[in-house]
């Protein structure tokens, strides 16, 4: 019911700061969908149980990386009878606190919308963290070591193996030729190809399951309330959201991508 209670807080924001502010960056050329979900260590707890989709859409001069339920859940939140069908389902599952398959996941960048300038790789991350809407700028760098005798077919592509530490969690990734695009999920890049696959151990799997070439949506910005962004130090960003002070007790937290 906590979590419950900060959903409805999420909703009000909804309600308060309704408005458009969605529009084109430019035509996708590509298109990937990835499943993220927990390792088996945290499929016991609640709200870590399921997975979410995550899409990355790229055009010829910027990317971008979000989570499918999160714009579902921002989208209807900005539309007539919207806030009803959001109200429904939060009904639904927590009419049944006893079955832990119902309650909704929340994997680790699952409020964030990430867009890539594919000619430098510098990001820009917006993310809204208790009703306010924050811009944080990253020019994340990855010192990866490729594993030439590690392979595996993802997709149907033979993807080649690379590890890096990166903010304070452990990754390993697969990685093809076949798509000499120097991108993946999340964060992820610098390697001479597309990630379709990332683990954390004991942590996180992220992996593509889709990829789409034809009648693509645009590379958009979405800003479905139609907030001004406020910048934010990324490291300072981090701290404040990961500090429990900032939320009423008992809150359920979401675990951070970064540690560092």
């Amino acid at each position: 019911m906590k979590v419950l209670f900060i959903t409805f807080i999420s909703l009000f924001f909804s309600i308060y700061s309704r408005g458009e502010g969605t529009y084109e960056i430019e035509p996708s050329i590509f298109e990937i969908h990835y499943s993220a979900s927990y390792e088996a260590g945290f499929k016991k707890l609640p709200y870590m149980g399921g997975g979410n989709i995550y899409v990355l859409r790229c055009g010829k001069k910027q990317s971008q990386y979000f989570c499918y339920e999160n714009l579902r859940h921002d989208s209807l939140s900005s539309i007539p009878g919207g806030l009803e069908i959001l109200y429904d389902e939060i009904m639904e599952w927590t009419s049944h606190p006893e079955d832990l398959s119902r309650y909704p996941t929340n994997t680790p960048s699952y409020g964030e919308y990430l867009y890539r300038d594919l000619a430098n790789n510098d990001m820009t991350i917006y993310k809204s963290s208790m009703g306010e809407f924050f811009r944080i700028k990253d020019s994340p760098k990855m010192d990866w070591k490729i594993l030439d005798d590690s392979v595996k077919i993802v997709l149907g592509h033979k993807c080649q193996m690379a590890e890096t530490s990166f903010r304070g969690r452990y990754w390993k990734v697969w990685f093809t030729f076949d798509i000499p695009l120097s991108i993946g999920p999340w964060k992820f890049g610098g390697l001479p190809g597309l990630i379709l696959q990332a683990e954390s151990p004991g942590f996180l799997n992220i992996e593509g399951y889709k990829i789409l070439t034809r009648s693509l949506t645009p590379v958009k910005f979405y800003n479905y309330y139609n907030k001004k962004a406020t910048d934010v130090e990324r490291k300072k960003f981090l701290k404040n959201s990961s500090n429990p002070a900032r939320y009423p007790k008992g809150t359920f937290i979401t675990p951070q991508m970064e540690l560092e």
